[in-house]
């Protein structure tokens, strides 16, 4: 038993050191979203009619509630870092900082984008990738938003702002 435990453990070290680096939101990237986002001390409803309060923060949220400048950080630290252990589960190449970054204010905004992620880890054309982000610009009934076409060139804008595919 303890060769098998051995040799398991010596394939997840193996598979550590093939796998990309766990990241985090860099500050850059924070204000970047903080800057699209807005802070709202009380709830509204979004252009998607989605109540949100904070830097953008939609879990739980319900007409009528206030929060202060603590509670908006703190939610947005814990939304921000359920996105990055999502991207960080799914990104299956190297990403740089910028690139990283801009995949977590889209995930922030409009979720999880599972075909833009397969898109990246198959090294996909920058057409391809530009052509699966900016899929995500319309509201739940399918009006084109502005601020939406202008975030997602943002994050597209990001994103190839370092050479494309990582080495």
């Amino acid at each position: 038993m303890r060769r098998l435990e051995r040799q398991a453990i010596a394939l997840m070290d193996m598979l550590d050191k093939t796998a990309p680096p766990k990241m985090t939101l860099s500050p850059e990237g924070a204000a970047f979203i903080h800057g699209d986002e807005g802070c709202s001390y009380a709830a509204y409803p979004d252009s998607g009619g989605v109540w949100t309060i904070g830097w953008g923060h939609t879990k739980d949220v319900v007409p009528g509630m206030v929060c202060t400048q603590d509670m908006a950080d703190q939610w947005f630290a814990e939304d921000v870092a359920e996105f990055e252990r999502e991207l960080n589960a799914v990104l299956k190449v190297p990403v740089s900082q910028k690139q990283f970054d801009a995949l977590v204010s889209l995930t922030y905004n409009s979720g999880l984008k599972r075909d833009l992620i397969a898109a990246i880890n198959a090294g996909a054309e920058q057409i391809v990738i530009t052509g699966q982000w900016m899929r995500w610009v319309k509201d739940h009934t399918g009006n084109m938003l502005t601020g939406l076409v202008n975030r997602r060139m943002a994050e597209v804008r990001n994103f190839f702002a370092d050479p494309w595919p990582c080495a």
